[in-house]
Parts: C-alpha cells; structure tokens; sequence
C-alpha cells in the first residue's frame, strides 16, 4: 500500500512513468499475497488515479487548473501498462507457488498443483465459509470491540484525523479524504460480520494505514494557525507509543513454547496423539520439521491428514502401513464427498459412511498403540468429541492430555508455568480466547480427576489453577463478549 500511494504521489509530481511503475508493483506484490484488503481497494484506486487529488496547482489567482477527471486515462496507455505490470507479479508468484506444490513439502498447505485447486487457493476456498455464514446478532456483539480498537490505533492522535479530514475538505481535495475514509468503513463494516475468534482484525491493517496518512494533514492544519506547532505530531505519536506498549510487548510471549513444553511433559516415549488445537499442532509440525522435536511421536490434528492427505504416509509410514486398509477408506470417502479437503486442514463428517471410516480408523490407531505397548493421547477437545463417538472409553489424565492409560508430567502441569498468561496483551487478544478455553478444559478435568482418586492436595491446586483462568476469561467477556456467547 505505502508502494501504490508513493507511485500516485510521483504521478502528481509529474513523474508520471515513475509513478505507474511504483503503484503497479505494490498493488501487484499486495494481490500476490492473496490480499483481500488489496483488492477492495481497487475501486478507491480509481477514485484516485486522475490527478489533482493530492497537490492543487494554481497557474494564475484567477485561473486554477481544471481538476476534472479525464476518465479516458482509466482505459489507455496507464491501463494497459499497470496491467502487464500486474499480470507478470501474479504470474511470477503464483506460477512459482503452482510449480513447487509438485514437491513434497513439510505442510503442502492445499498443494495448489492443479488449475482447479490453485484457483480453489486464490479464491480463498478454504476460508471463504468463514465470510459466508451469517450469525444472528454477530456484528452488535463484535461492534464495541472494533470500536475501541480503532479508538486505541489513533488515541491522541485523533485530533490530527480529524483536522486532516477538515484540511482535505477545505481545500477541495475530496477524492482523497473520500478514499481514505470510505475504504476504512468499508472494510470494517465487513469484517463485523465474520463469526471467527482470530485474524478478523487483520483486515484493518491496511485501512489503518491510510487512516494514518491523514494525520501529517492534520499538523497542516494545525501549522495554519500556529506555525511553531510542527513538533506536536511527533510527540504525540510517542506518547500514544509509550501509553500503550505494555499491551503490545510480547517479549514474554511464550506460547510457542509453553505448548510444546506440555506436550514433551505430557506424551511417553512412542504416544500417539490427537490434536485439535490447529496452533498447537502447527507448532509441533514446525519444531519436528525444523529442529526435530521429539520425532518419536506420531502427532495427529485430529482430521488425521492436517494439511495434505498424503502427510501421514510421509511422516509415520510405519504407523500409516499398520492402518493404510482404513486411512485409505476415510481419504477416499471424504475426496467424494469433500474433493478439497483432502487437500486442506478440517473434514465435514456429514455423512454415516464417511464418519463411520474415520472412526475405524481411529480404532486402528488404537489397536497399534495396544500392540506397540504405547499410549493413545487426545487434547481435550479432541478427547471431547472421541468421547462422543465411544470410541475413548477409558480416561487417564496426562498433564494436560488424555490418555488410554495412567500419564505423566500432572504436577508439572499443574505448576501452569505459562508467561504468557501474565501478559496484558492476551486480555486483548480473541485468539487467546481459544487457548484459555483450552487450559480451562485441561484444569476441568485434573481437578475432577483427582477427586475421584481422593488426591485432595493435586485436586485443591487443579481447582486454584481452574479458578484463576476462569478470571481471565471473565475479564476478557466484558471486553469481547462475542468471543463467550451461547452456542
């Protein structure tokens, strides 16, 4: 965005060549990235390509230069070339991202090898359920948070956007402020609506951004009025920094780390484990893969294939030979009924046959794991829904786990030596929601169970463990309350 804004603004200068190239590359390198918020800027490009927007030049007191748009330059010689411009980023990215997903990568994430699903991969075919489903009541639920995140992104620098704003309209530049200002409503009116924990702020990276670019219009305006005031912008955006820099500190930030602490503290030699919590599976993938943690186990997301079917085949063939009759009913199945999940993380389990073949699968990987003498471990989640099913019947604590058998590492976890929850940034944050429901369905069940062992001293520290999350969680509930609504 800073690239596409520097070009217009070097077209304005008359570098008009310049300018194309500057604005064709960063719009082209935002698209590469598959960014939405790129592409809804588009009509507001547009709206900004005809000079005059930026600078008003004045030939004679009498006489300013016609700012009216000639909207031929829209559909000739600058079209055509940002358009080749464009063209070749895209082709450049995604034909290079087309030829690698031939190879057999770590992750394979949607393995855009073919046309379809490489189109399937542009269109956003794996989250696009994610901005079409429409929940009852979401956007006033989601409203005050966004609110007062876009309050706290300006905070004392408010006074600059709104002067900017005036100074834009006072001096008849109205396709600036109009795009800048628009385009933020836009998107924020838009991501109000997505029902999702994480990544919903993101969208307003890039708005914030020309919001921003507002504000040196404000000291203009400021600087009409009182010429030595140019330092006020400067001072101000430090303090706003220094104001709220505790909540954005994450040098304490152990989440990575703290995850797979637990689970090395929590899985015996040779356990195979499910996994629900897509963070905390990425994370044991990436430390497997990158420095080869704890290789002896086989770490399932519990839709078993994580992001490409043929991973489990790759990491575990000896696991995958010991169940290959089932795991190749259950992918077989699923391709028919869901073609591009195969291909991607989670599976619909819609129908009777296709969730009949997942469950015979994980009653193989049971049956290895009574051969091979090792444990069958879920996170709560994932033990949640087995449970469900009957096919975990039998239900030991592991440290934050569940295990087929008596576990390891309760009293490590039960000492919750979590940096990361003293953070202040995680009261602020709806992706730790997700976490905190995480840790308080651990404590649930360490507290439970050693109630019923009678272990009062273990049971009396789960419960202070259990009281202490729920807190947070009560704490986060009044300031994202759509994060803790009723199912």
């Amino acid at each position: 965005m800073s690239m596409v804004f520097y070009g217009l603004c070097l077209r304005e200068d008359g570098k008009r060549n310049q300018g194309l190239r500057w604005a064709a590359i960063g719009f082209g390198l935002g698209l590469a990235n598959n960014h939405l918020t790129m592409l809804m800027f588009a009509p507001f490009l547009l709206l900004l390509w005809p000079e005059g927007w930026l600078v008003k030049k004045i030939v004679s007191k009498k006489k300013p230069v016609s700012s009216k748009v000639n909207w031929k330059d829209l559909i000739g010689k600058e079209a055509k070339h940002f358009g080749i411009i464009v063209g070749a980023i895209l082709l450049l990215f995604y034909g290079w991202m087309y030829f690698r997903a031939g190879s057999e990568l770590p992750f394979a994430f949607g393995s855009p090898d073919t046309l379809d699903r490489l189109l399937y991969h542009l269109s956003g075919g794996a989250w696009i359920k994610n901005t079409q489903a429409a929940v009852k009541g979401i956007v006033g639920m989601r409203l005050p948070y966004f609110l007062r995140i876009s309050f706290e992104q300006f905070f004392l620098c408010i006074v600059f956007l709104v002067l900017g704003v005036i100074y834009l309209i006072t001096s008849k530049r109205h396709r600036l402020w109009v795009a800048m200002v628009f385009y933020f409503l836009f998107l924020f009116i838009y991501q109000l609506r997505i029902d999702q924990t994480a990544d919903t702020d993101a969208y307003l990276c890039t708005p914030f951004f020309l919001l921003s670019a507002l504000l040196p219009f404000g000291m203009a305006r400021l600087c009409t009025w009182y010429k030595h005031v140019y330092f006020a912008l400067p001072v101000f955006v430090l303090g706003q920094f220094f104001v709220h820099f505790d909540k954005t500190d994450l040098r304490d930030f152990d989440l990575s780390t703290a995850l797979l602490r637990d689970l090395d503290q929590s899985a015996q030699k040779g356990s195979v484990v499910l996994i629900a919590d897509w963070t905390n599976i990425i994370n044991y993938n990436y430390a497997r893969v990158h420095d080869g943690f704890r290789k002896d186990l086989c770490v399932l997301n519990y839709d078993l294939k994580f992001t490409h079917h043929d991973l489990f085949r790759r990491n575990y063939p000896e696991i995958y030979q010991a169940i290959s009759v089932s795991y190749d009913r259950y992918i077989t199945l699923l391709g028919q009924y869901h073609p591009e999940e195969i291909y991607n993380t989670g599976c619909t389990l819609d129908q009777p046959d296709l969730i009949a073949s997942y469950l015979d699968v994980i009653r193989a990987l049971q049956n290895y794991c009574k051969n091979k003498n090792v444990p069958f471990i879920a996170d709560p989640k994932a033990y949640v829904f087995l449970s469900q099913q009957g096919v975990f019947p039998v239900a030991h604590i592991s440290g934050s786990y569940v295990s087929d058998r008596p576990g390891i590492g309760n009293d490590e976890f039960l000492k919750l030596e979590h940096q990361w929850l003293n953070n202040k940034h995680v009261k602020m944050d709806p992706s730790a929601s997700d976490k905190l429901v995480d840790l308080e369905a651990a404590l649930d069940f360490q507290r439970r169970y050693w109630q019923q062992l009678n272990d009062l001293p273990r049971a009396e520290k789960a419960e202070g463990k259990y009281r202490e999350i729920k807190r947070m969680q009560n704490q986060m509930k009044k300031k994202m309350k759509f994060l803790f609504r009723p199912a």
